[in-house]
């Protein structure tokens, strides 16, 4: 397995499984995320072998788990409850407060909004949803101006 980057499963269902088909598409399941070969020939010949064209995938930790959903509602829904999202995966919001300090900045800047543990992206503000998200990507490093950069 290597590194593992913050990938969220941004899908408006429940599923708990993912299956990516075609070169490079990534596929969520319980225990990681697995990517599929990213040149179509590599593909293709895994797929004709009978194999899986799967060439790499990490793993997740409890922590992943817990911060990809609450990545996965802000991109879905545009809002985000902290509190139950923590309260779902058997932890404390407050070891949320580097990133609730972060939007702080960002809702300075009318790009994000909060209302006690609620989280919400203003329509307005829509273009600038991965931005708001980075602040909970442990994997991207933090800088200043996060807003600035939609990586």
């Amino acid at each position: 397995m290597e590194d593992c980057i913050a990938i969220s499963k941004a899908t408006t269902d429940e599923t708990a499984n993912l299956i990516g088909f075609g070169p490079s598409a990534i596929g969520a399941l319980l225990g990681g995320y697995v990517q599929n070969a990213p040149q179509m020939v590599g593909y293709r010949d895994a797929i004709m072998a009978g194999g899986p064209a799967t060439m790499r995938g990490c793993a997740v930790t409890a922590e992943d788990r817990l911060r990809g959903r609450i990545i996965e509602r802000l991109m879905c829904d545009l809002r985000v409850d902290l509190a139950d999202v923590c309260q779902a995966h058997g932890a404390s919001a407050e070891r949320f407060a580097a990133e609730l300090s972060a939007l702080d900045e960002l809702a300075r800047d009318g790009l994000v909004m909060r209302n006690g543990s609620e989280i919400t992206v203003p329509q307005g503000a829509r273009a600038f949803a991965r931005s708001v998200c980075a602040v909970f990507d442990q994997y991207q490093p933090q800088q200043e101006t996060r807003y600035s950069r939609a990586s």
